[in-house]
């Protein structure tokens, strides 16, 4: 691991594990289930409530909040609007997946209306997607990134960019990870290819940065663990079941984090200051 003058990821690990806590999903039903489990393998507790009618309440029992825009419907974004403002009148992390914004005006639409009223702490997104939430038409994140430093460092201004926008750390996934505060952002190189084939891992990975931002983890130091914790898993996963297919590497993932120790962690985190 690269010196970062950053608090130990794996204490941070040890500490979600000792307090274990509440993470509220509003999320995508194609992976809900997923995102309980890799929460639970972390060592949090997953609640999974959308009705607008509860959705408040539970939140108010929650350390964290998770919001993830993978299937929205009408009820579903007042769930998510209620919820994160009650999130927002207590100072309970909120982590924002604006999954596909940009794909159709209401989503643009729903997405614009929960930026405005809810308080983020982190956004977790793709590159395509955090371009449309600049305004942009997304057609930047085509780039190849892969050894090509000039479109890298366009990511990376745009994630500062988009964090001042929206007075929040942005986490950008992709073949390299880009997490900024906006006046700092780190890569993390961790994952494997293979992750692309397994729906849900960015879903999974938004589980895990509200699981450390629950235990008052600042959001920076949470959304780097989480995506650490997301690549590593992907790379153990495949180093164990690569070959027999997407289905056993899906299980292999979520059994990956639920092995993760602190020492596993700072051994195989590749990061470095952007």
């Amino acid at each position: 691991m690269t010196s970062l003058n950053r608090p130990n990821p794996g204490e941070l690990l040890d500490k979600v594990r000792s307090m274990r806590p509440v993470i509220h999903h509003i999320t995508n039903y194609v992976t809900a289930n997923d995102c309980a489990n890799v929460t639970l393998a972390i060592g949090a507790i997953p609640i999974m409530a959308d009705c607008e009618l509860e959705s408040s309440s539970v939140t108010r029992r929650a350390n964290a909040l998770v919001l993830n825009m993978g299937t929205p419907n009408e009820k579903k974004i007042r769930a998510m609007v209620a919820s994160g403002e009650t999130a927002g009148g207590s100072g309970t992390p909120v982590v924002f997946d604006p999954v596909g914004v940009g794909s159709s005006p209401f989503r643009m639409a729903s997405v614009a209306d929960i930026l405005g009223r809810v308080k983020c702490s982190v956004i977790r997104c793709n590159a395509m997607e955090m371009f449309h939430l600049l305004g942009k038409n997304g057609e930047e994140c085509q780039i190849d990134i892969s050894g090509c430093t000039e479109g890298l460092d366009q990511i990376i201004r745009a994630a500062a960019r988009t964090s001042k926008l929206y007075d929040c750390v942005v986490a950008v996934t992709g073949e390299t990870d880009v997490i900024s505060t906006g006046d700092r952002s780190v890569l993390i190189r961790n994952g494997h290819q293979s992750l692309r084939l397994v729906t849900g891992t960015g879903c999974m990975c938004d589980s895990l940065i509200a699981s450390f931002c629950a235990n008052g983890t600042s959001a920076f130091d949470a959304a780097i663990c989480g995506v650490a914790c997301m690549g590593i898993a992907g790379e153990i996963a495949f180093d164990r079941v690569g070959q027999a297919g997407t289905g056993s590497l899906r299980i292999a993932i979520i059994d990956a984090i639920s092995g993760m120790t602190p020492d596993v962690l700072m051994e195989r985190i590749k990061i470095k200051e952007a």
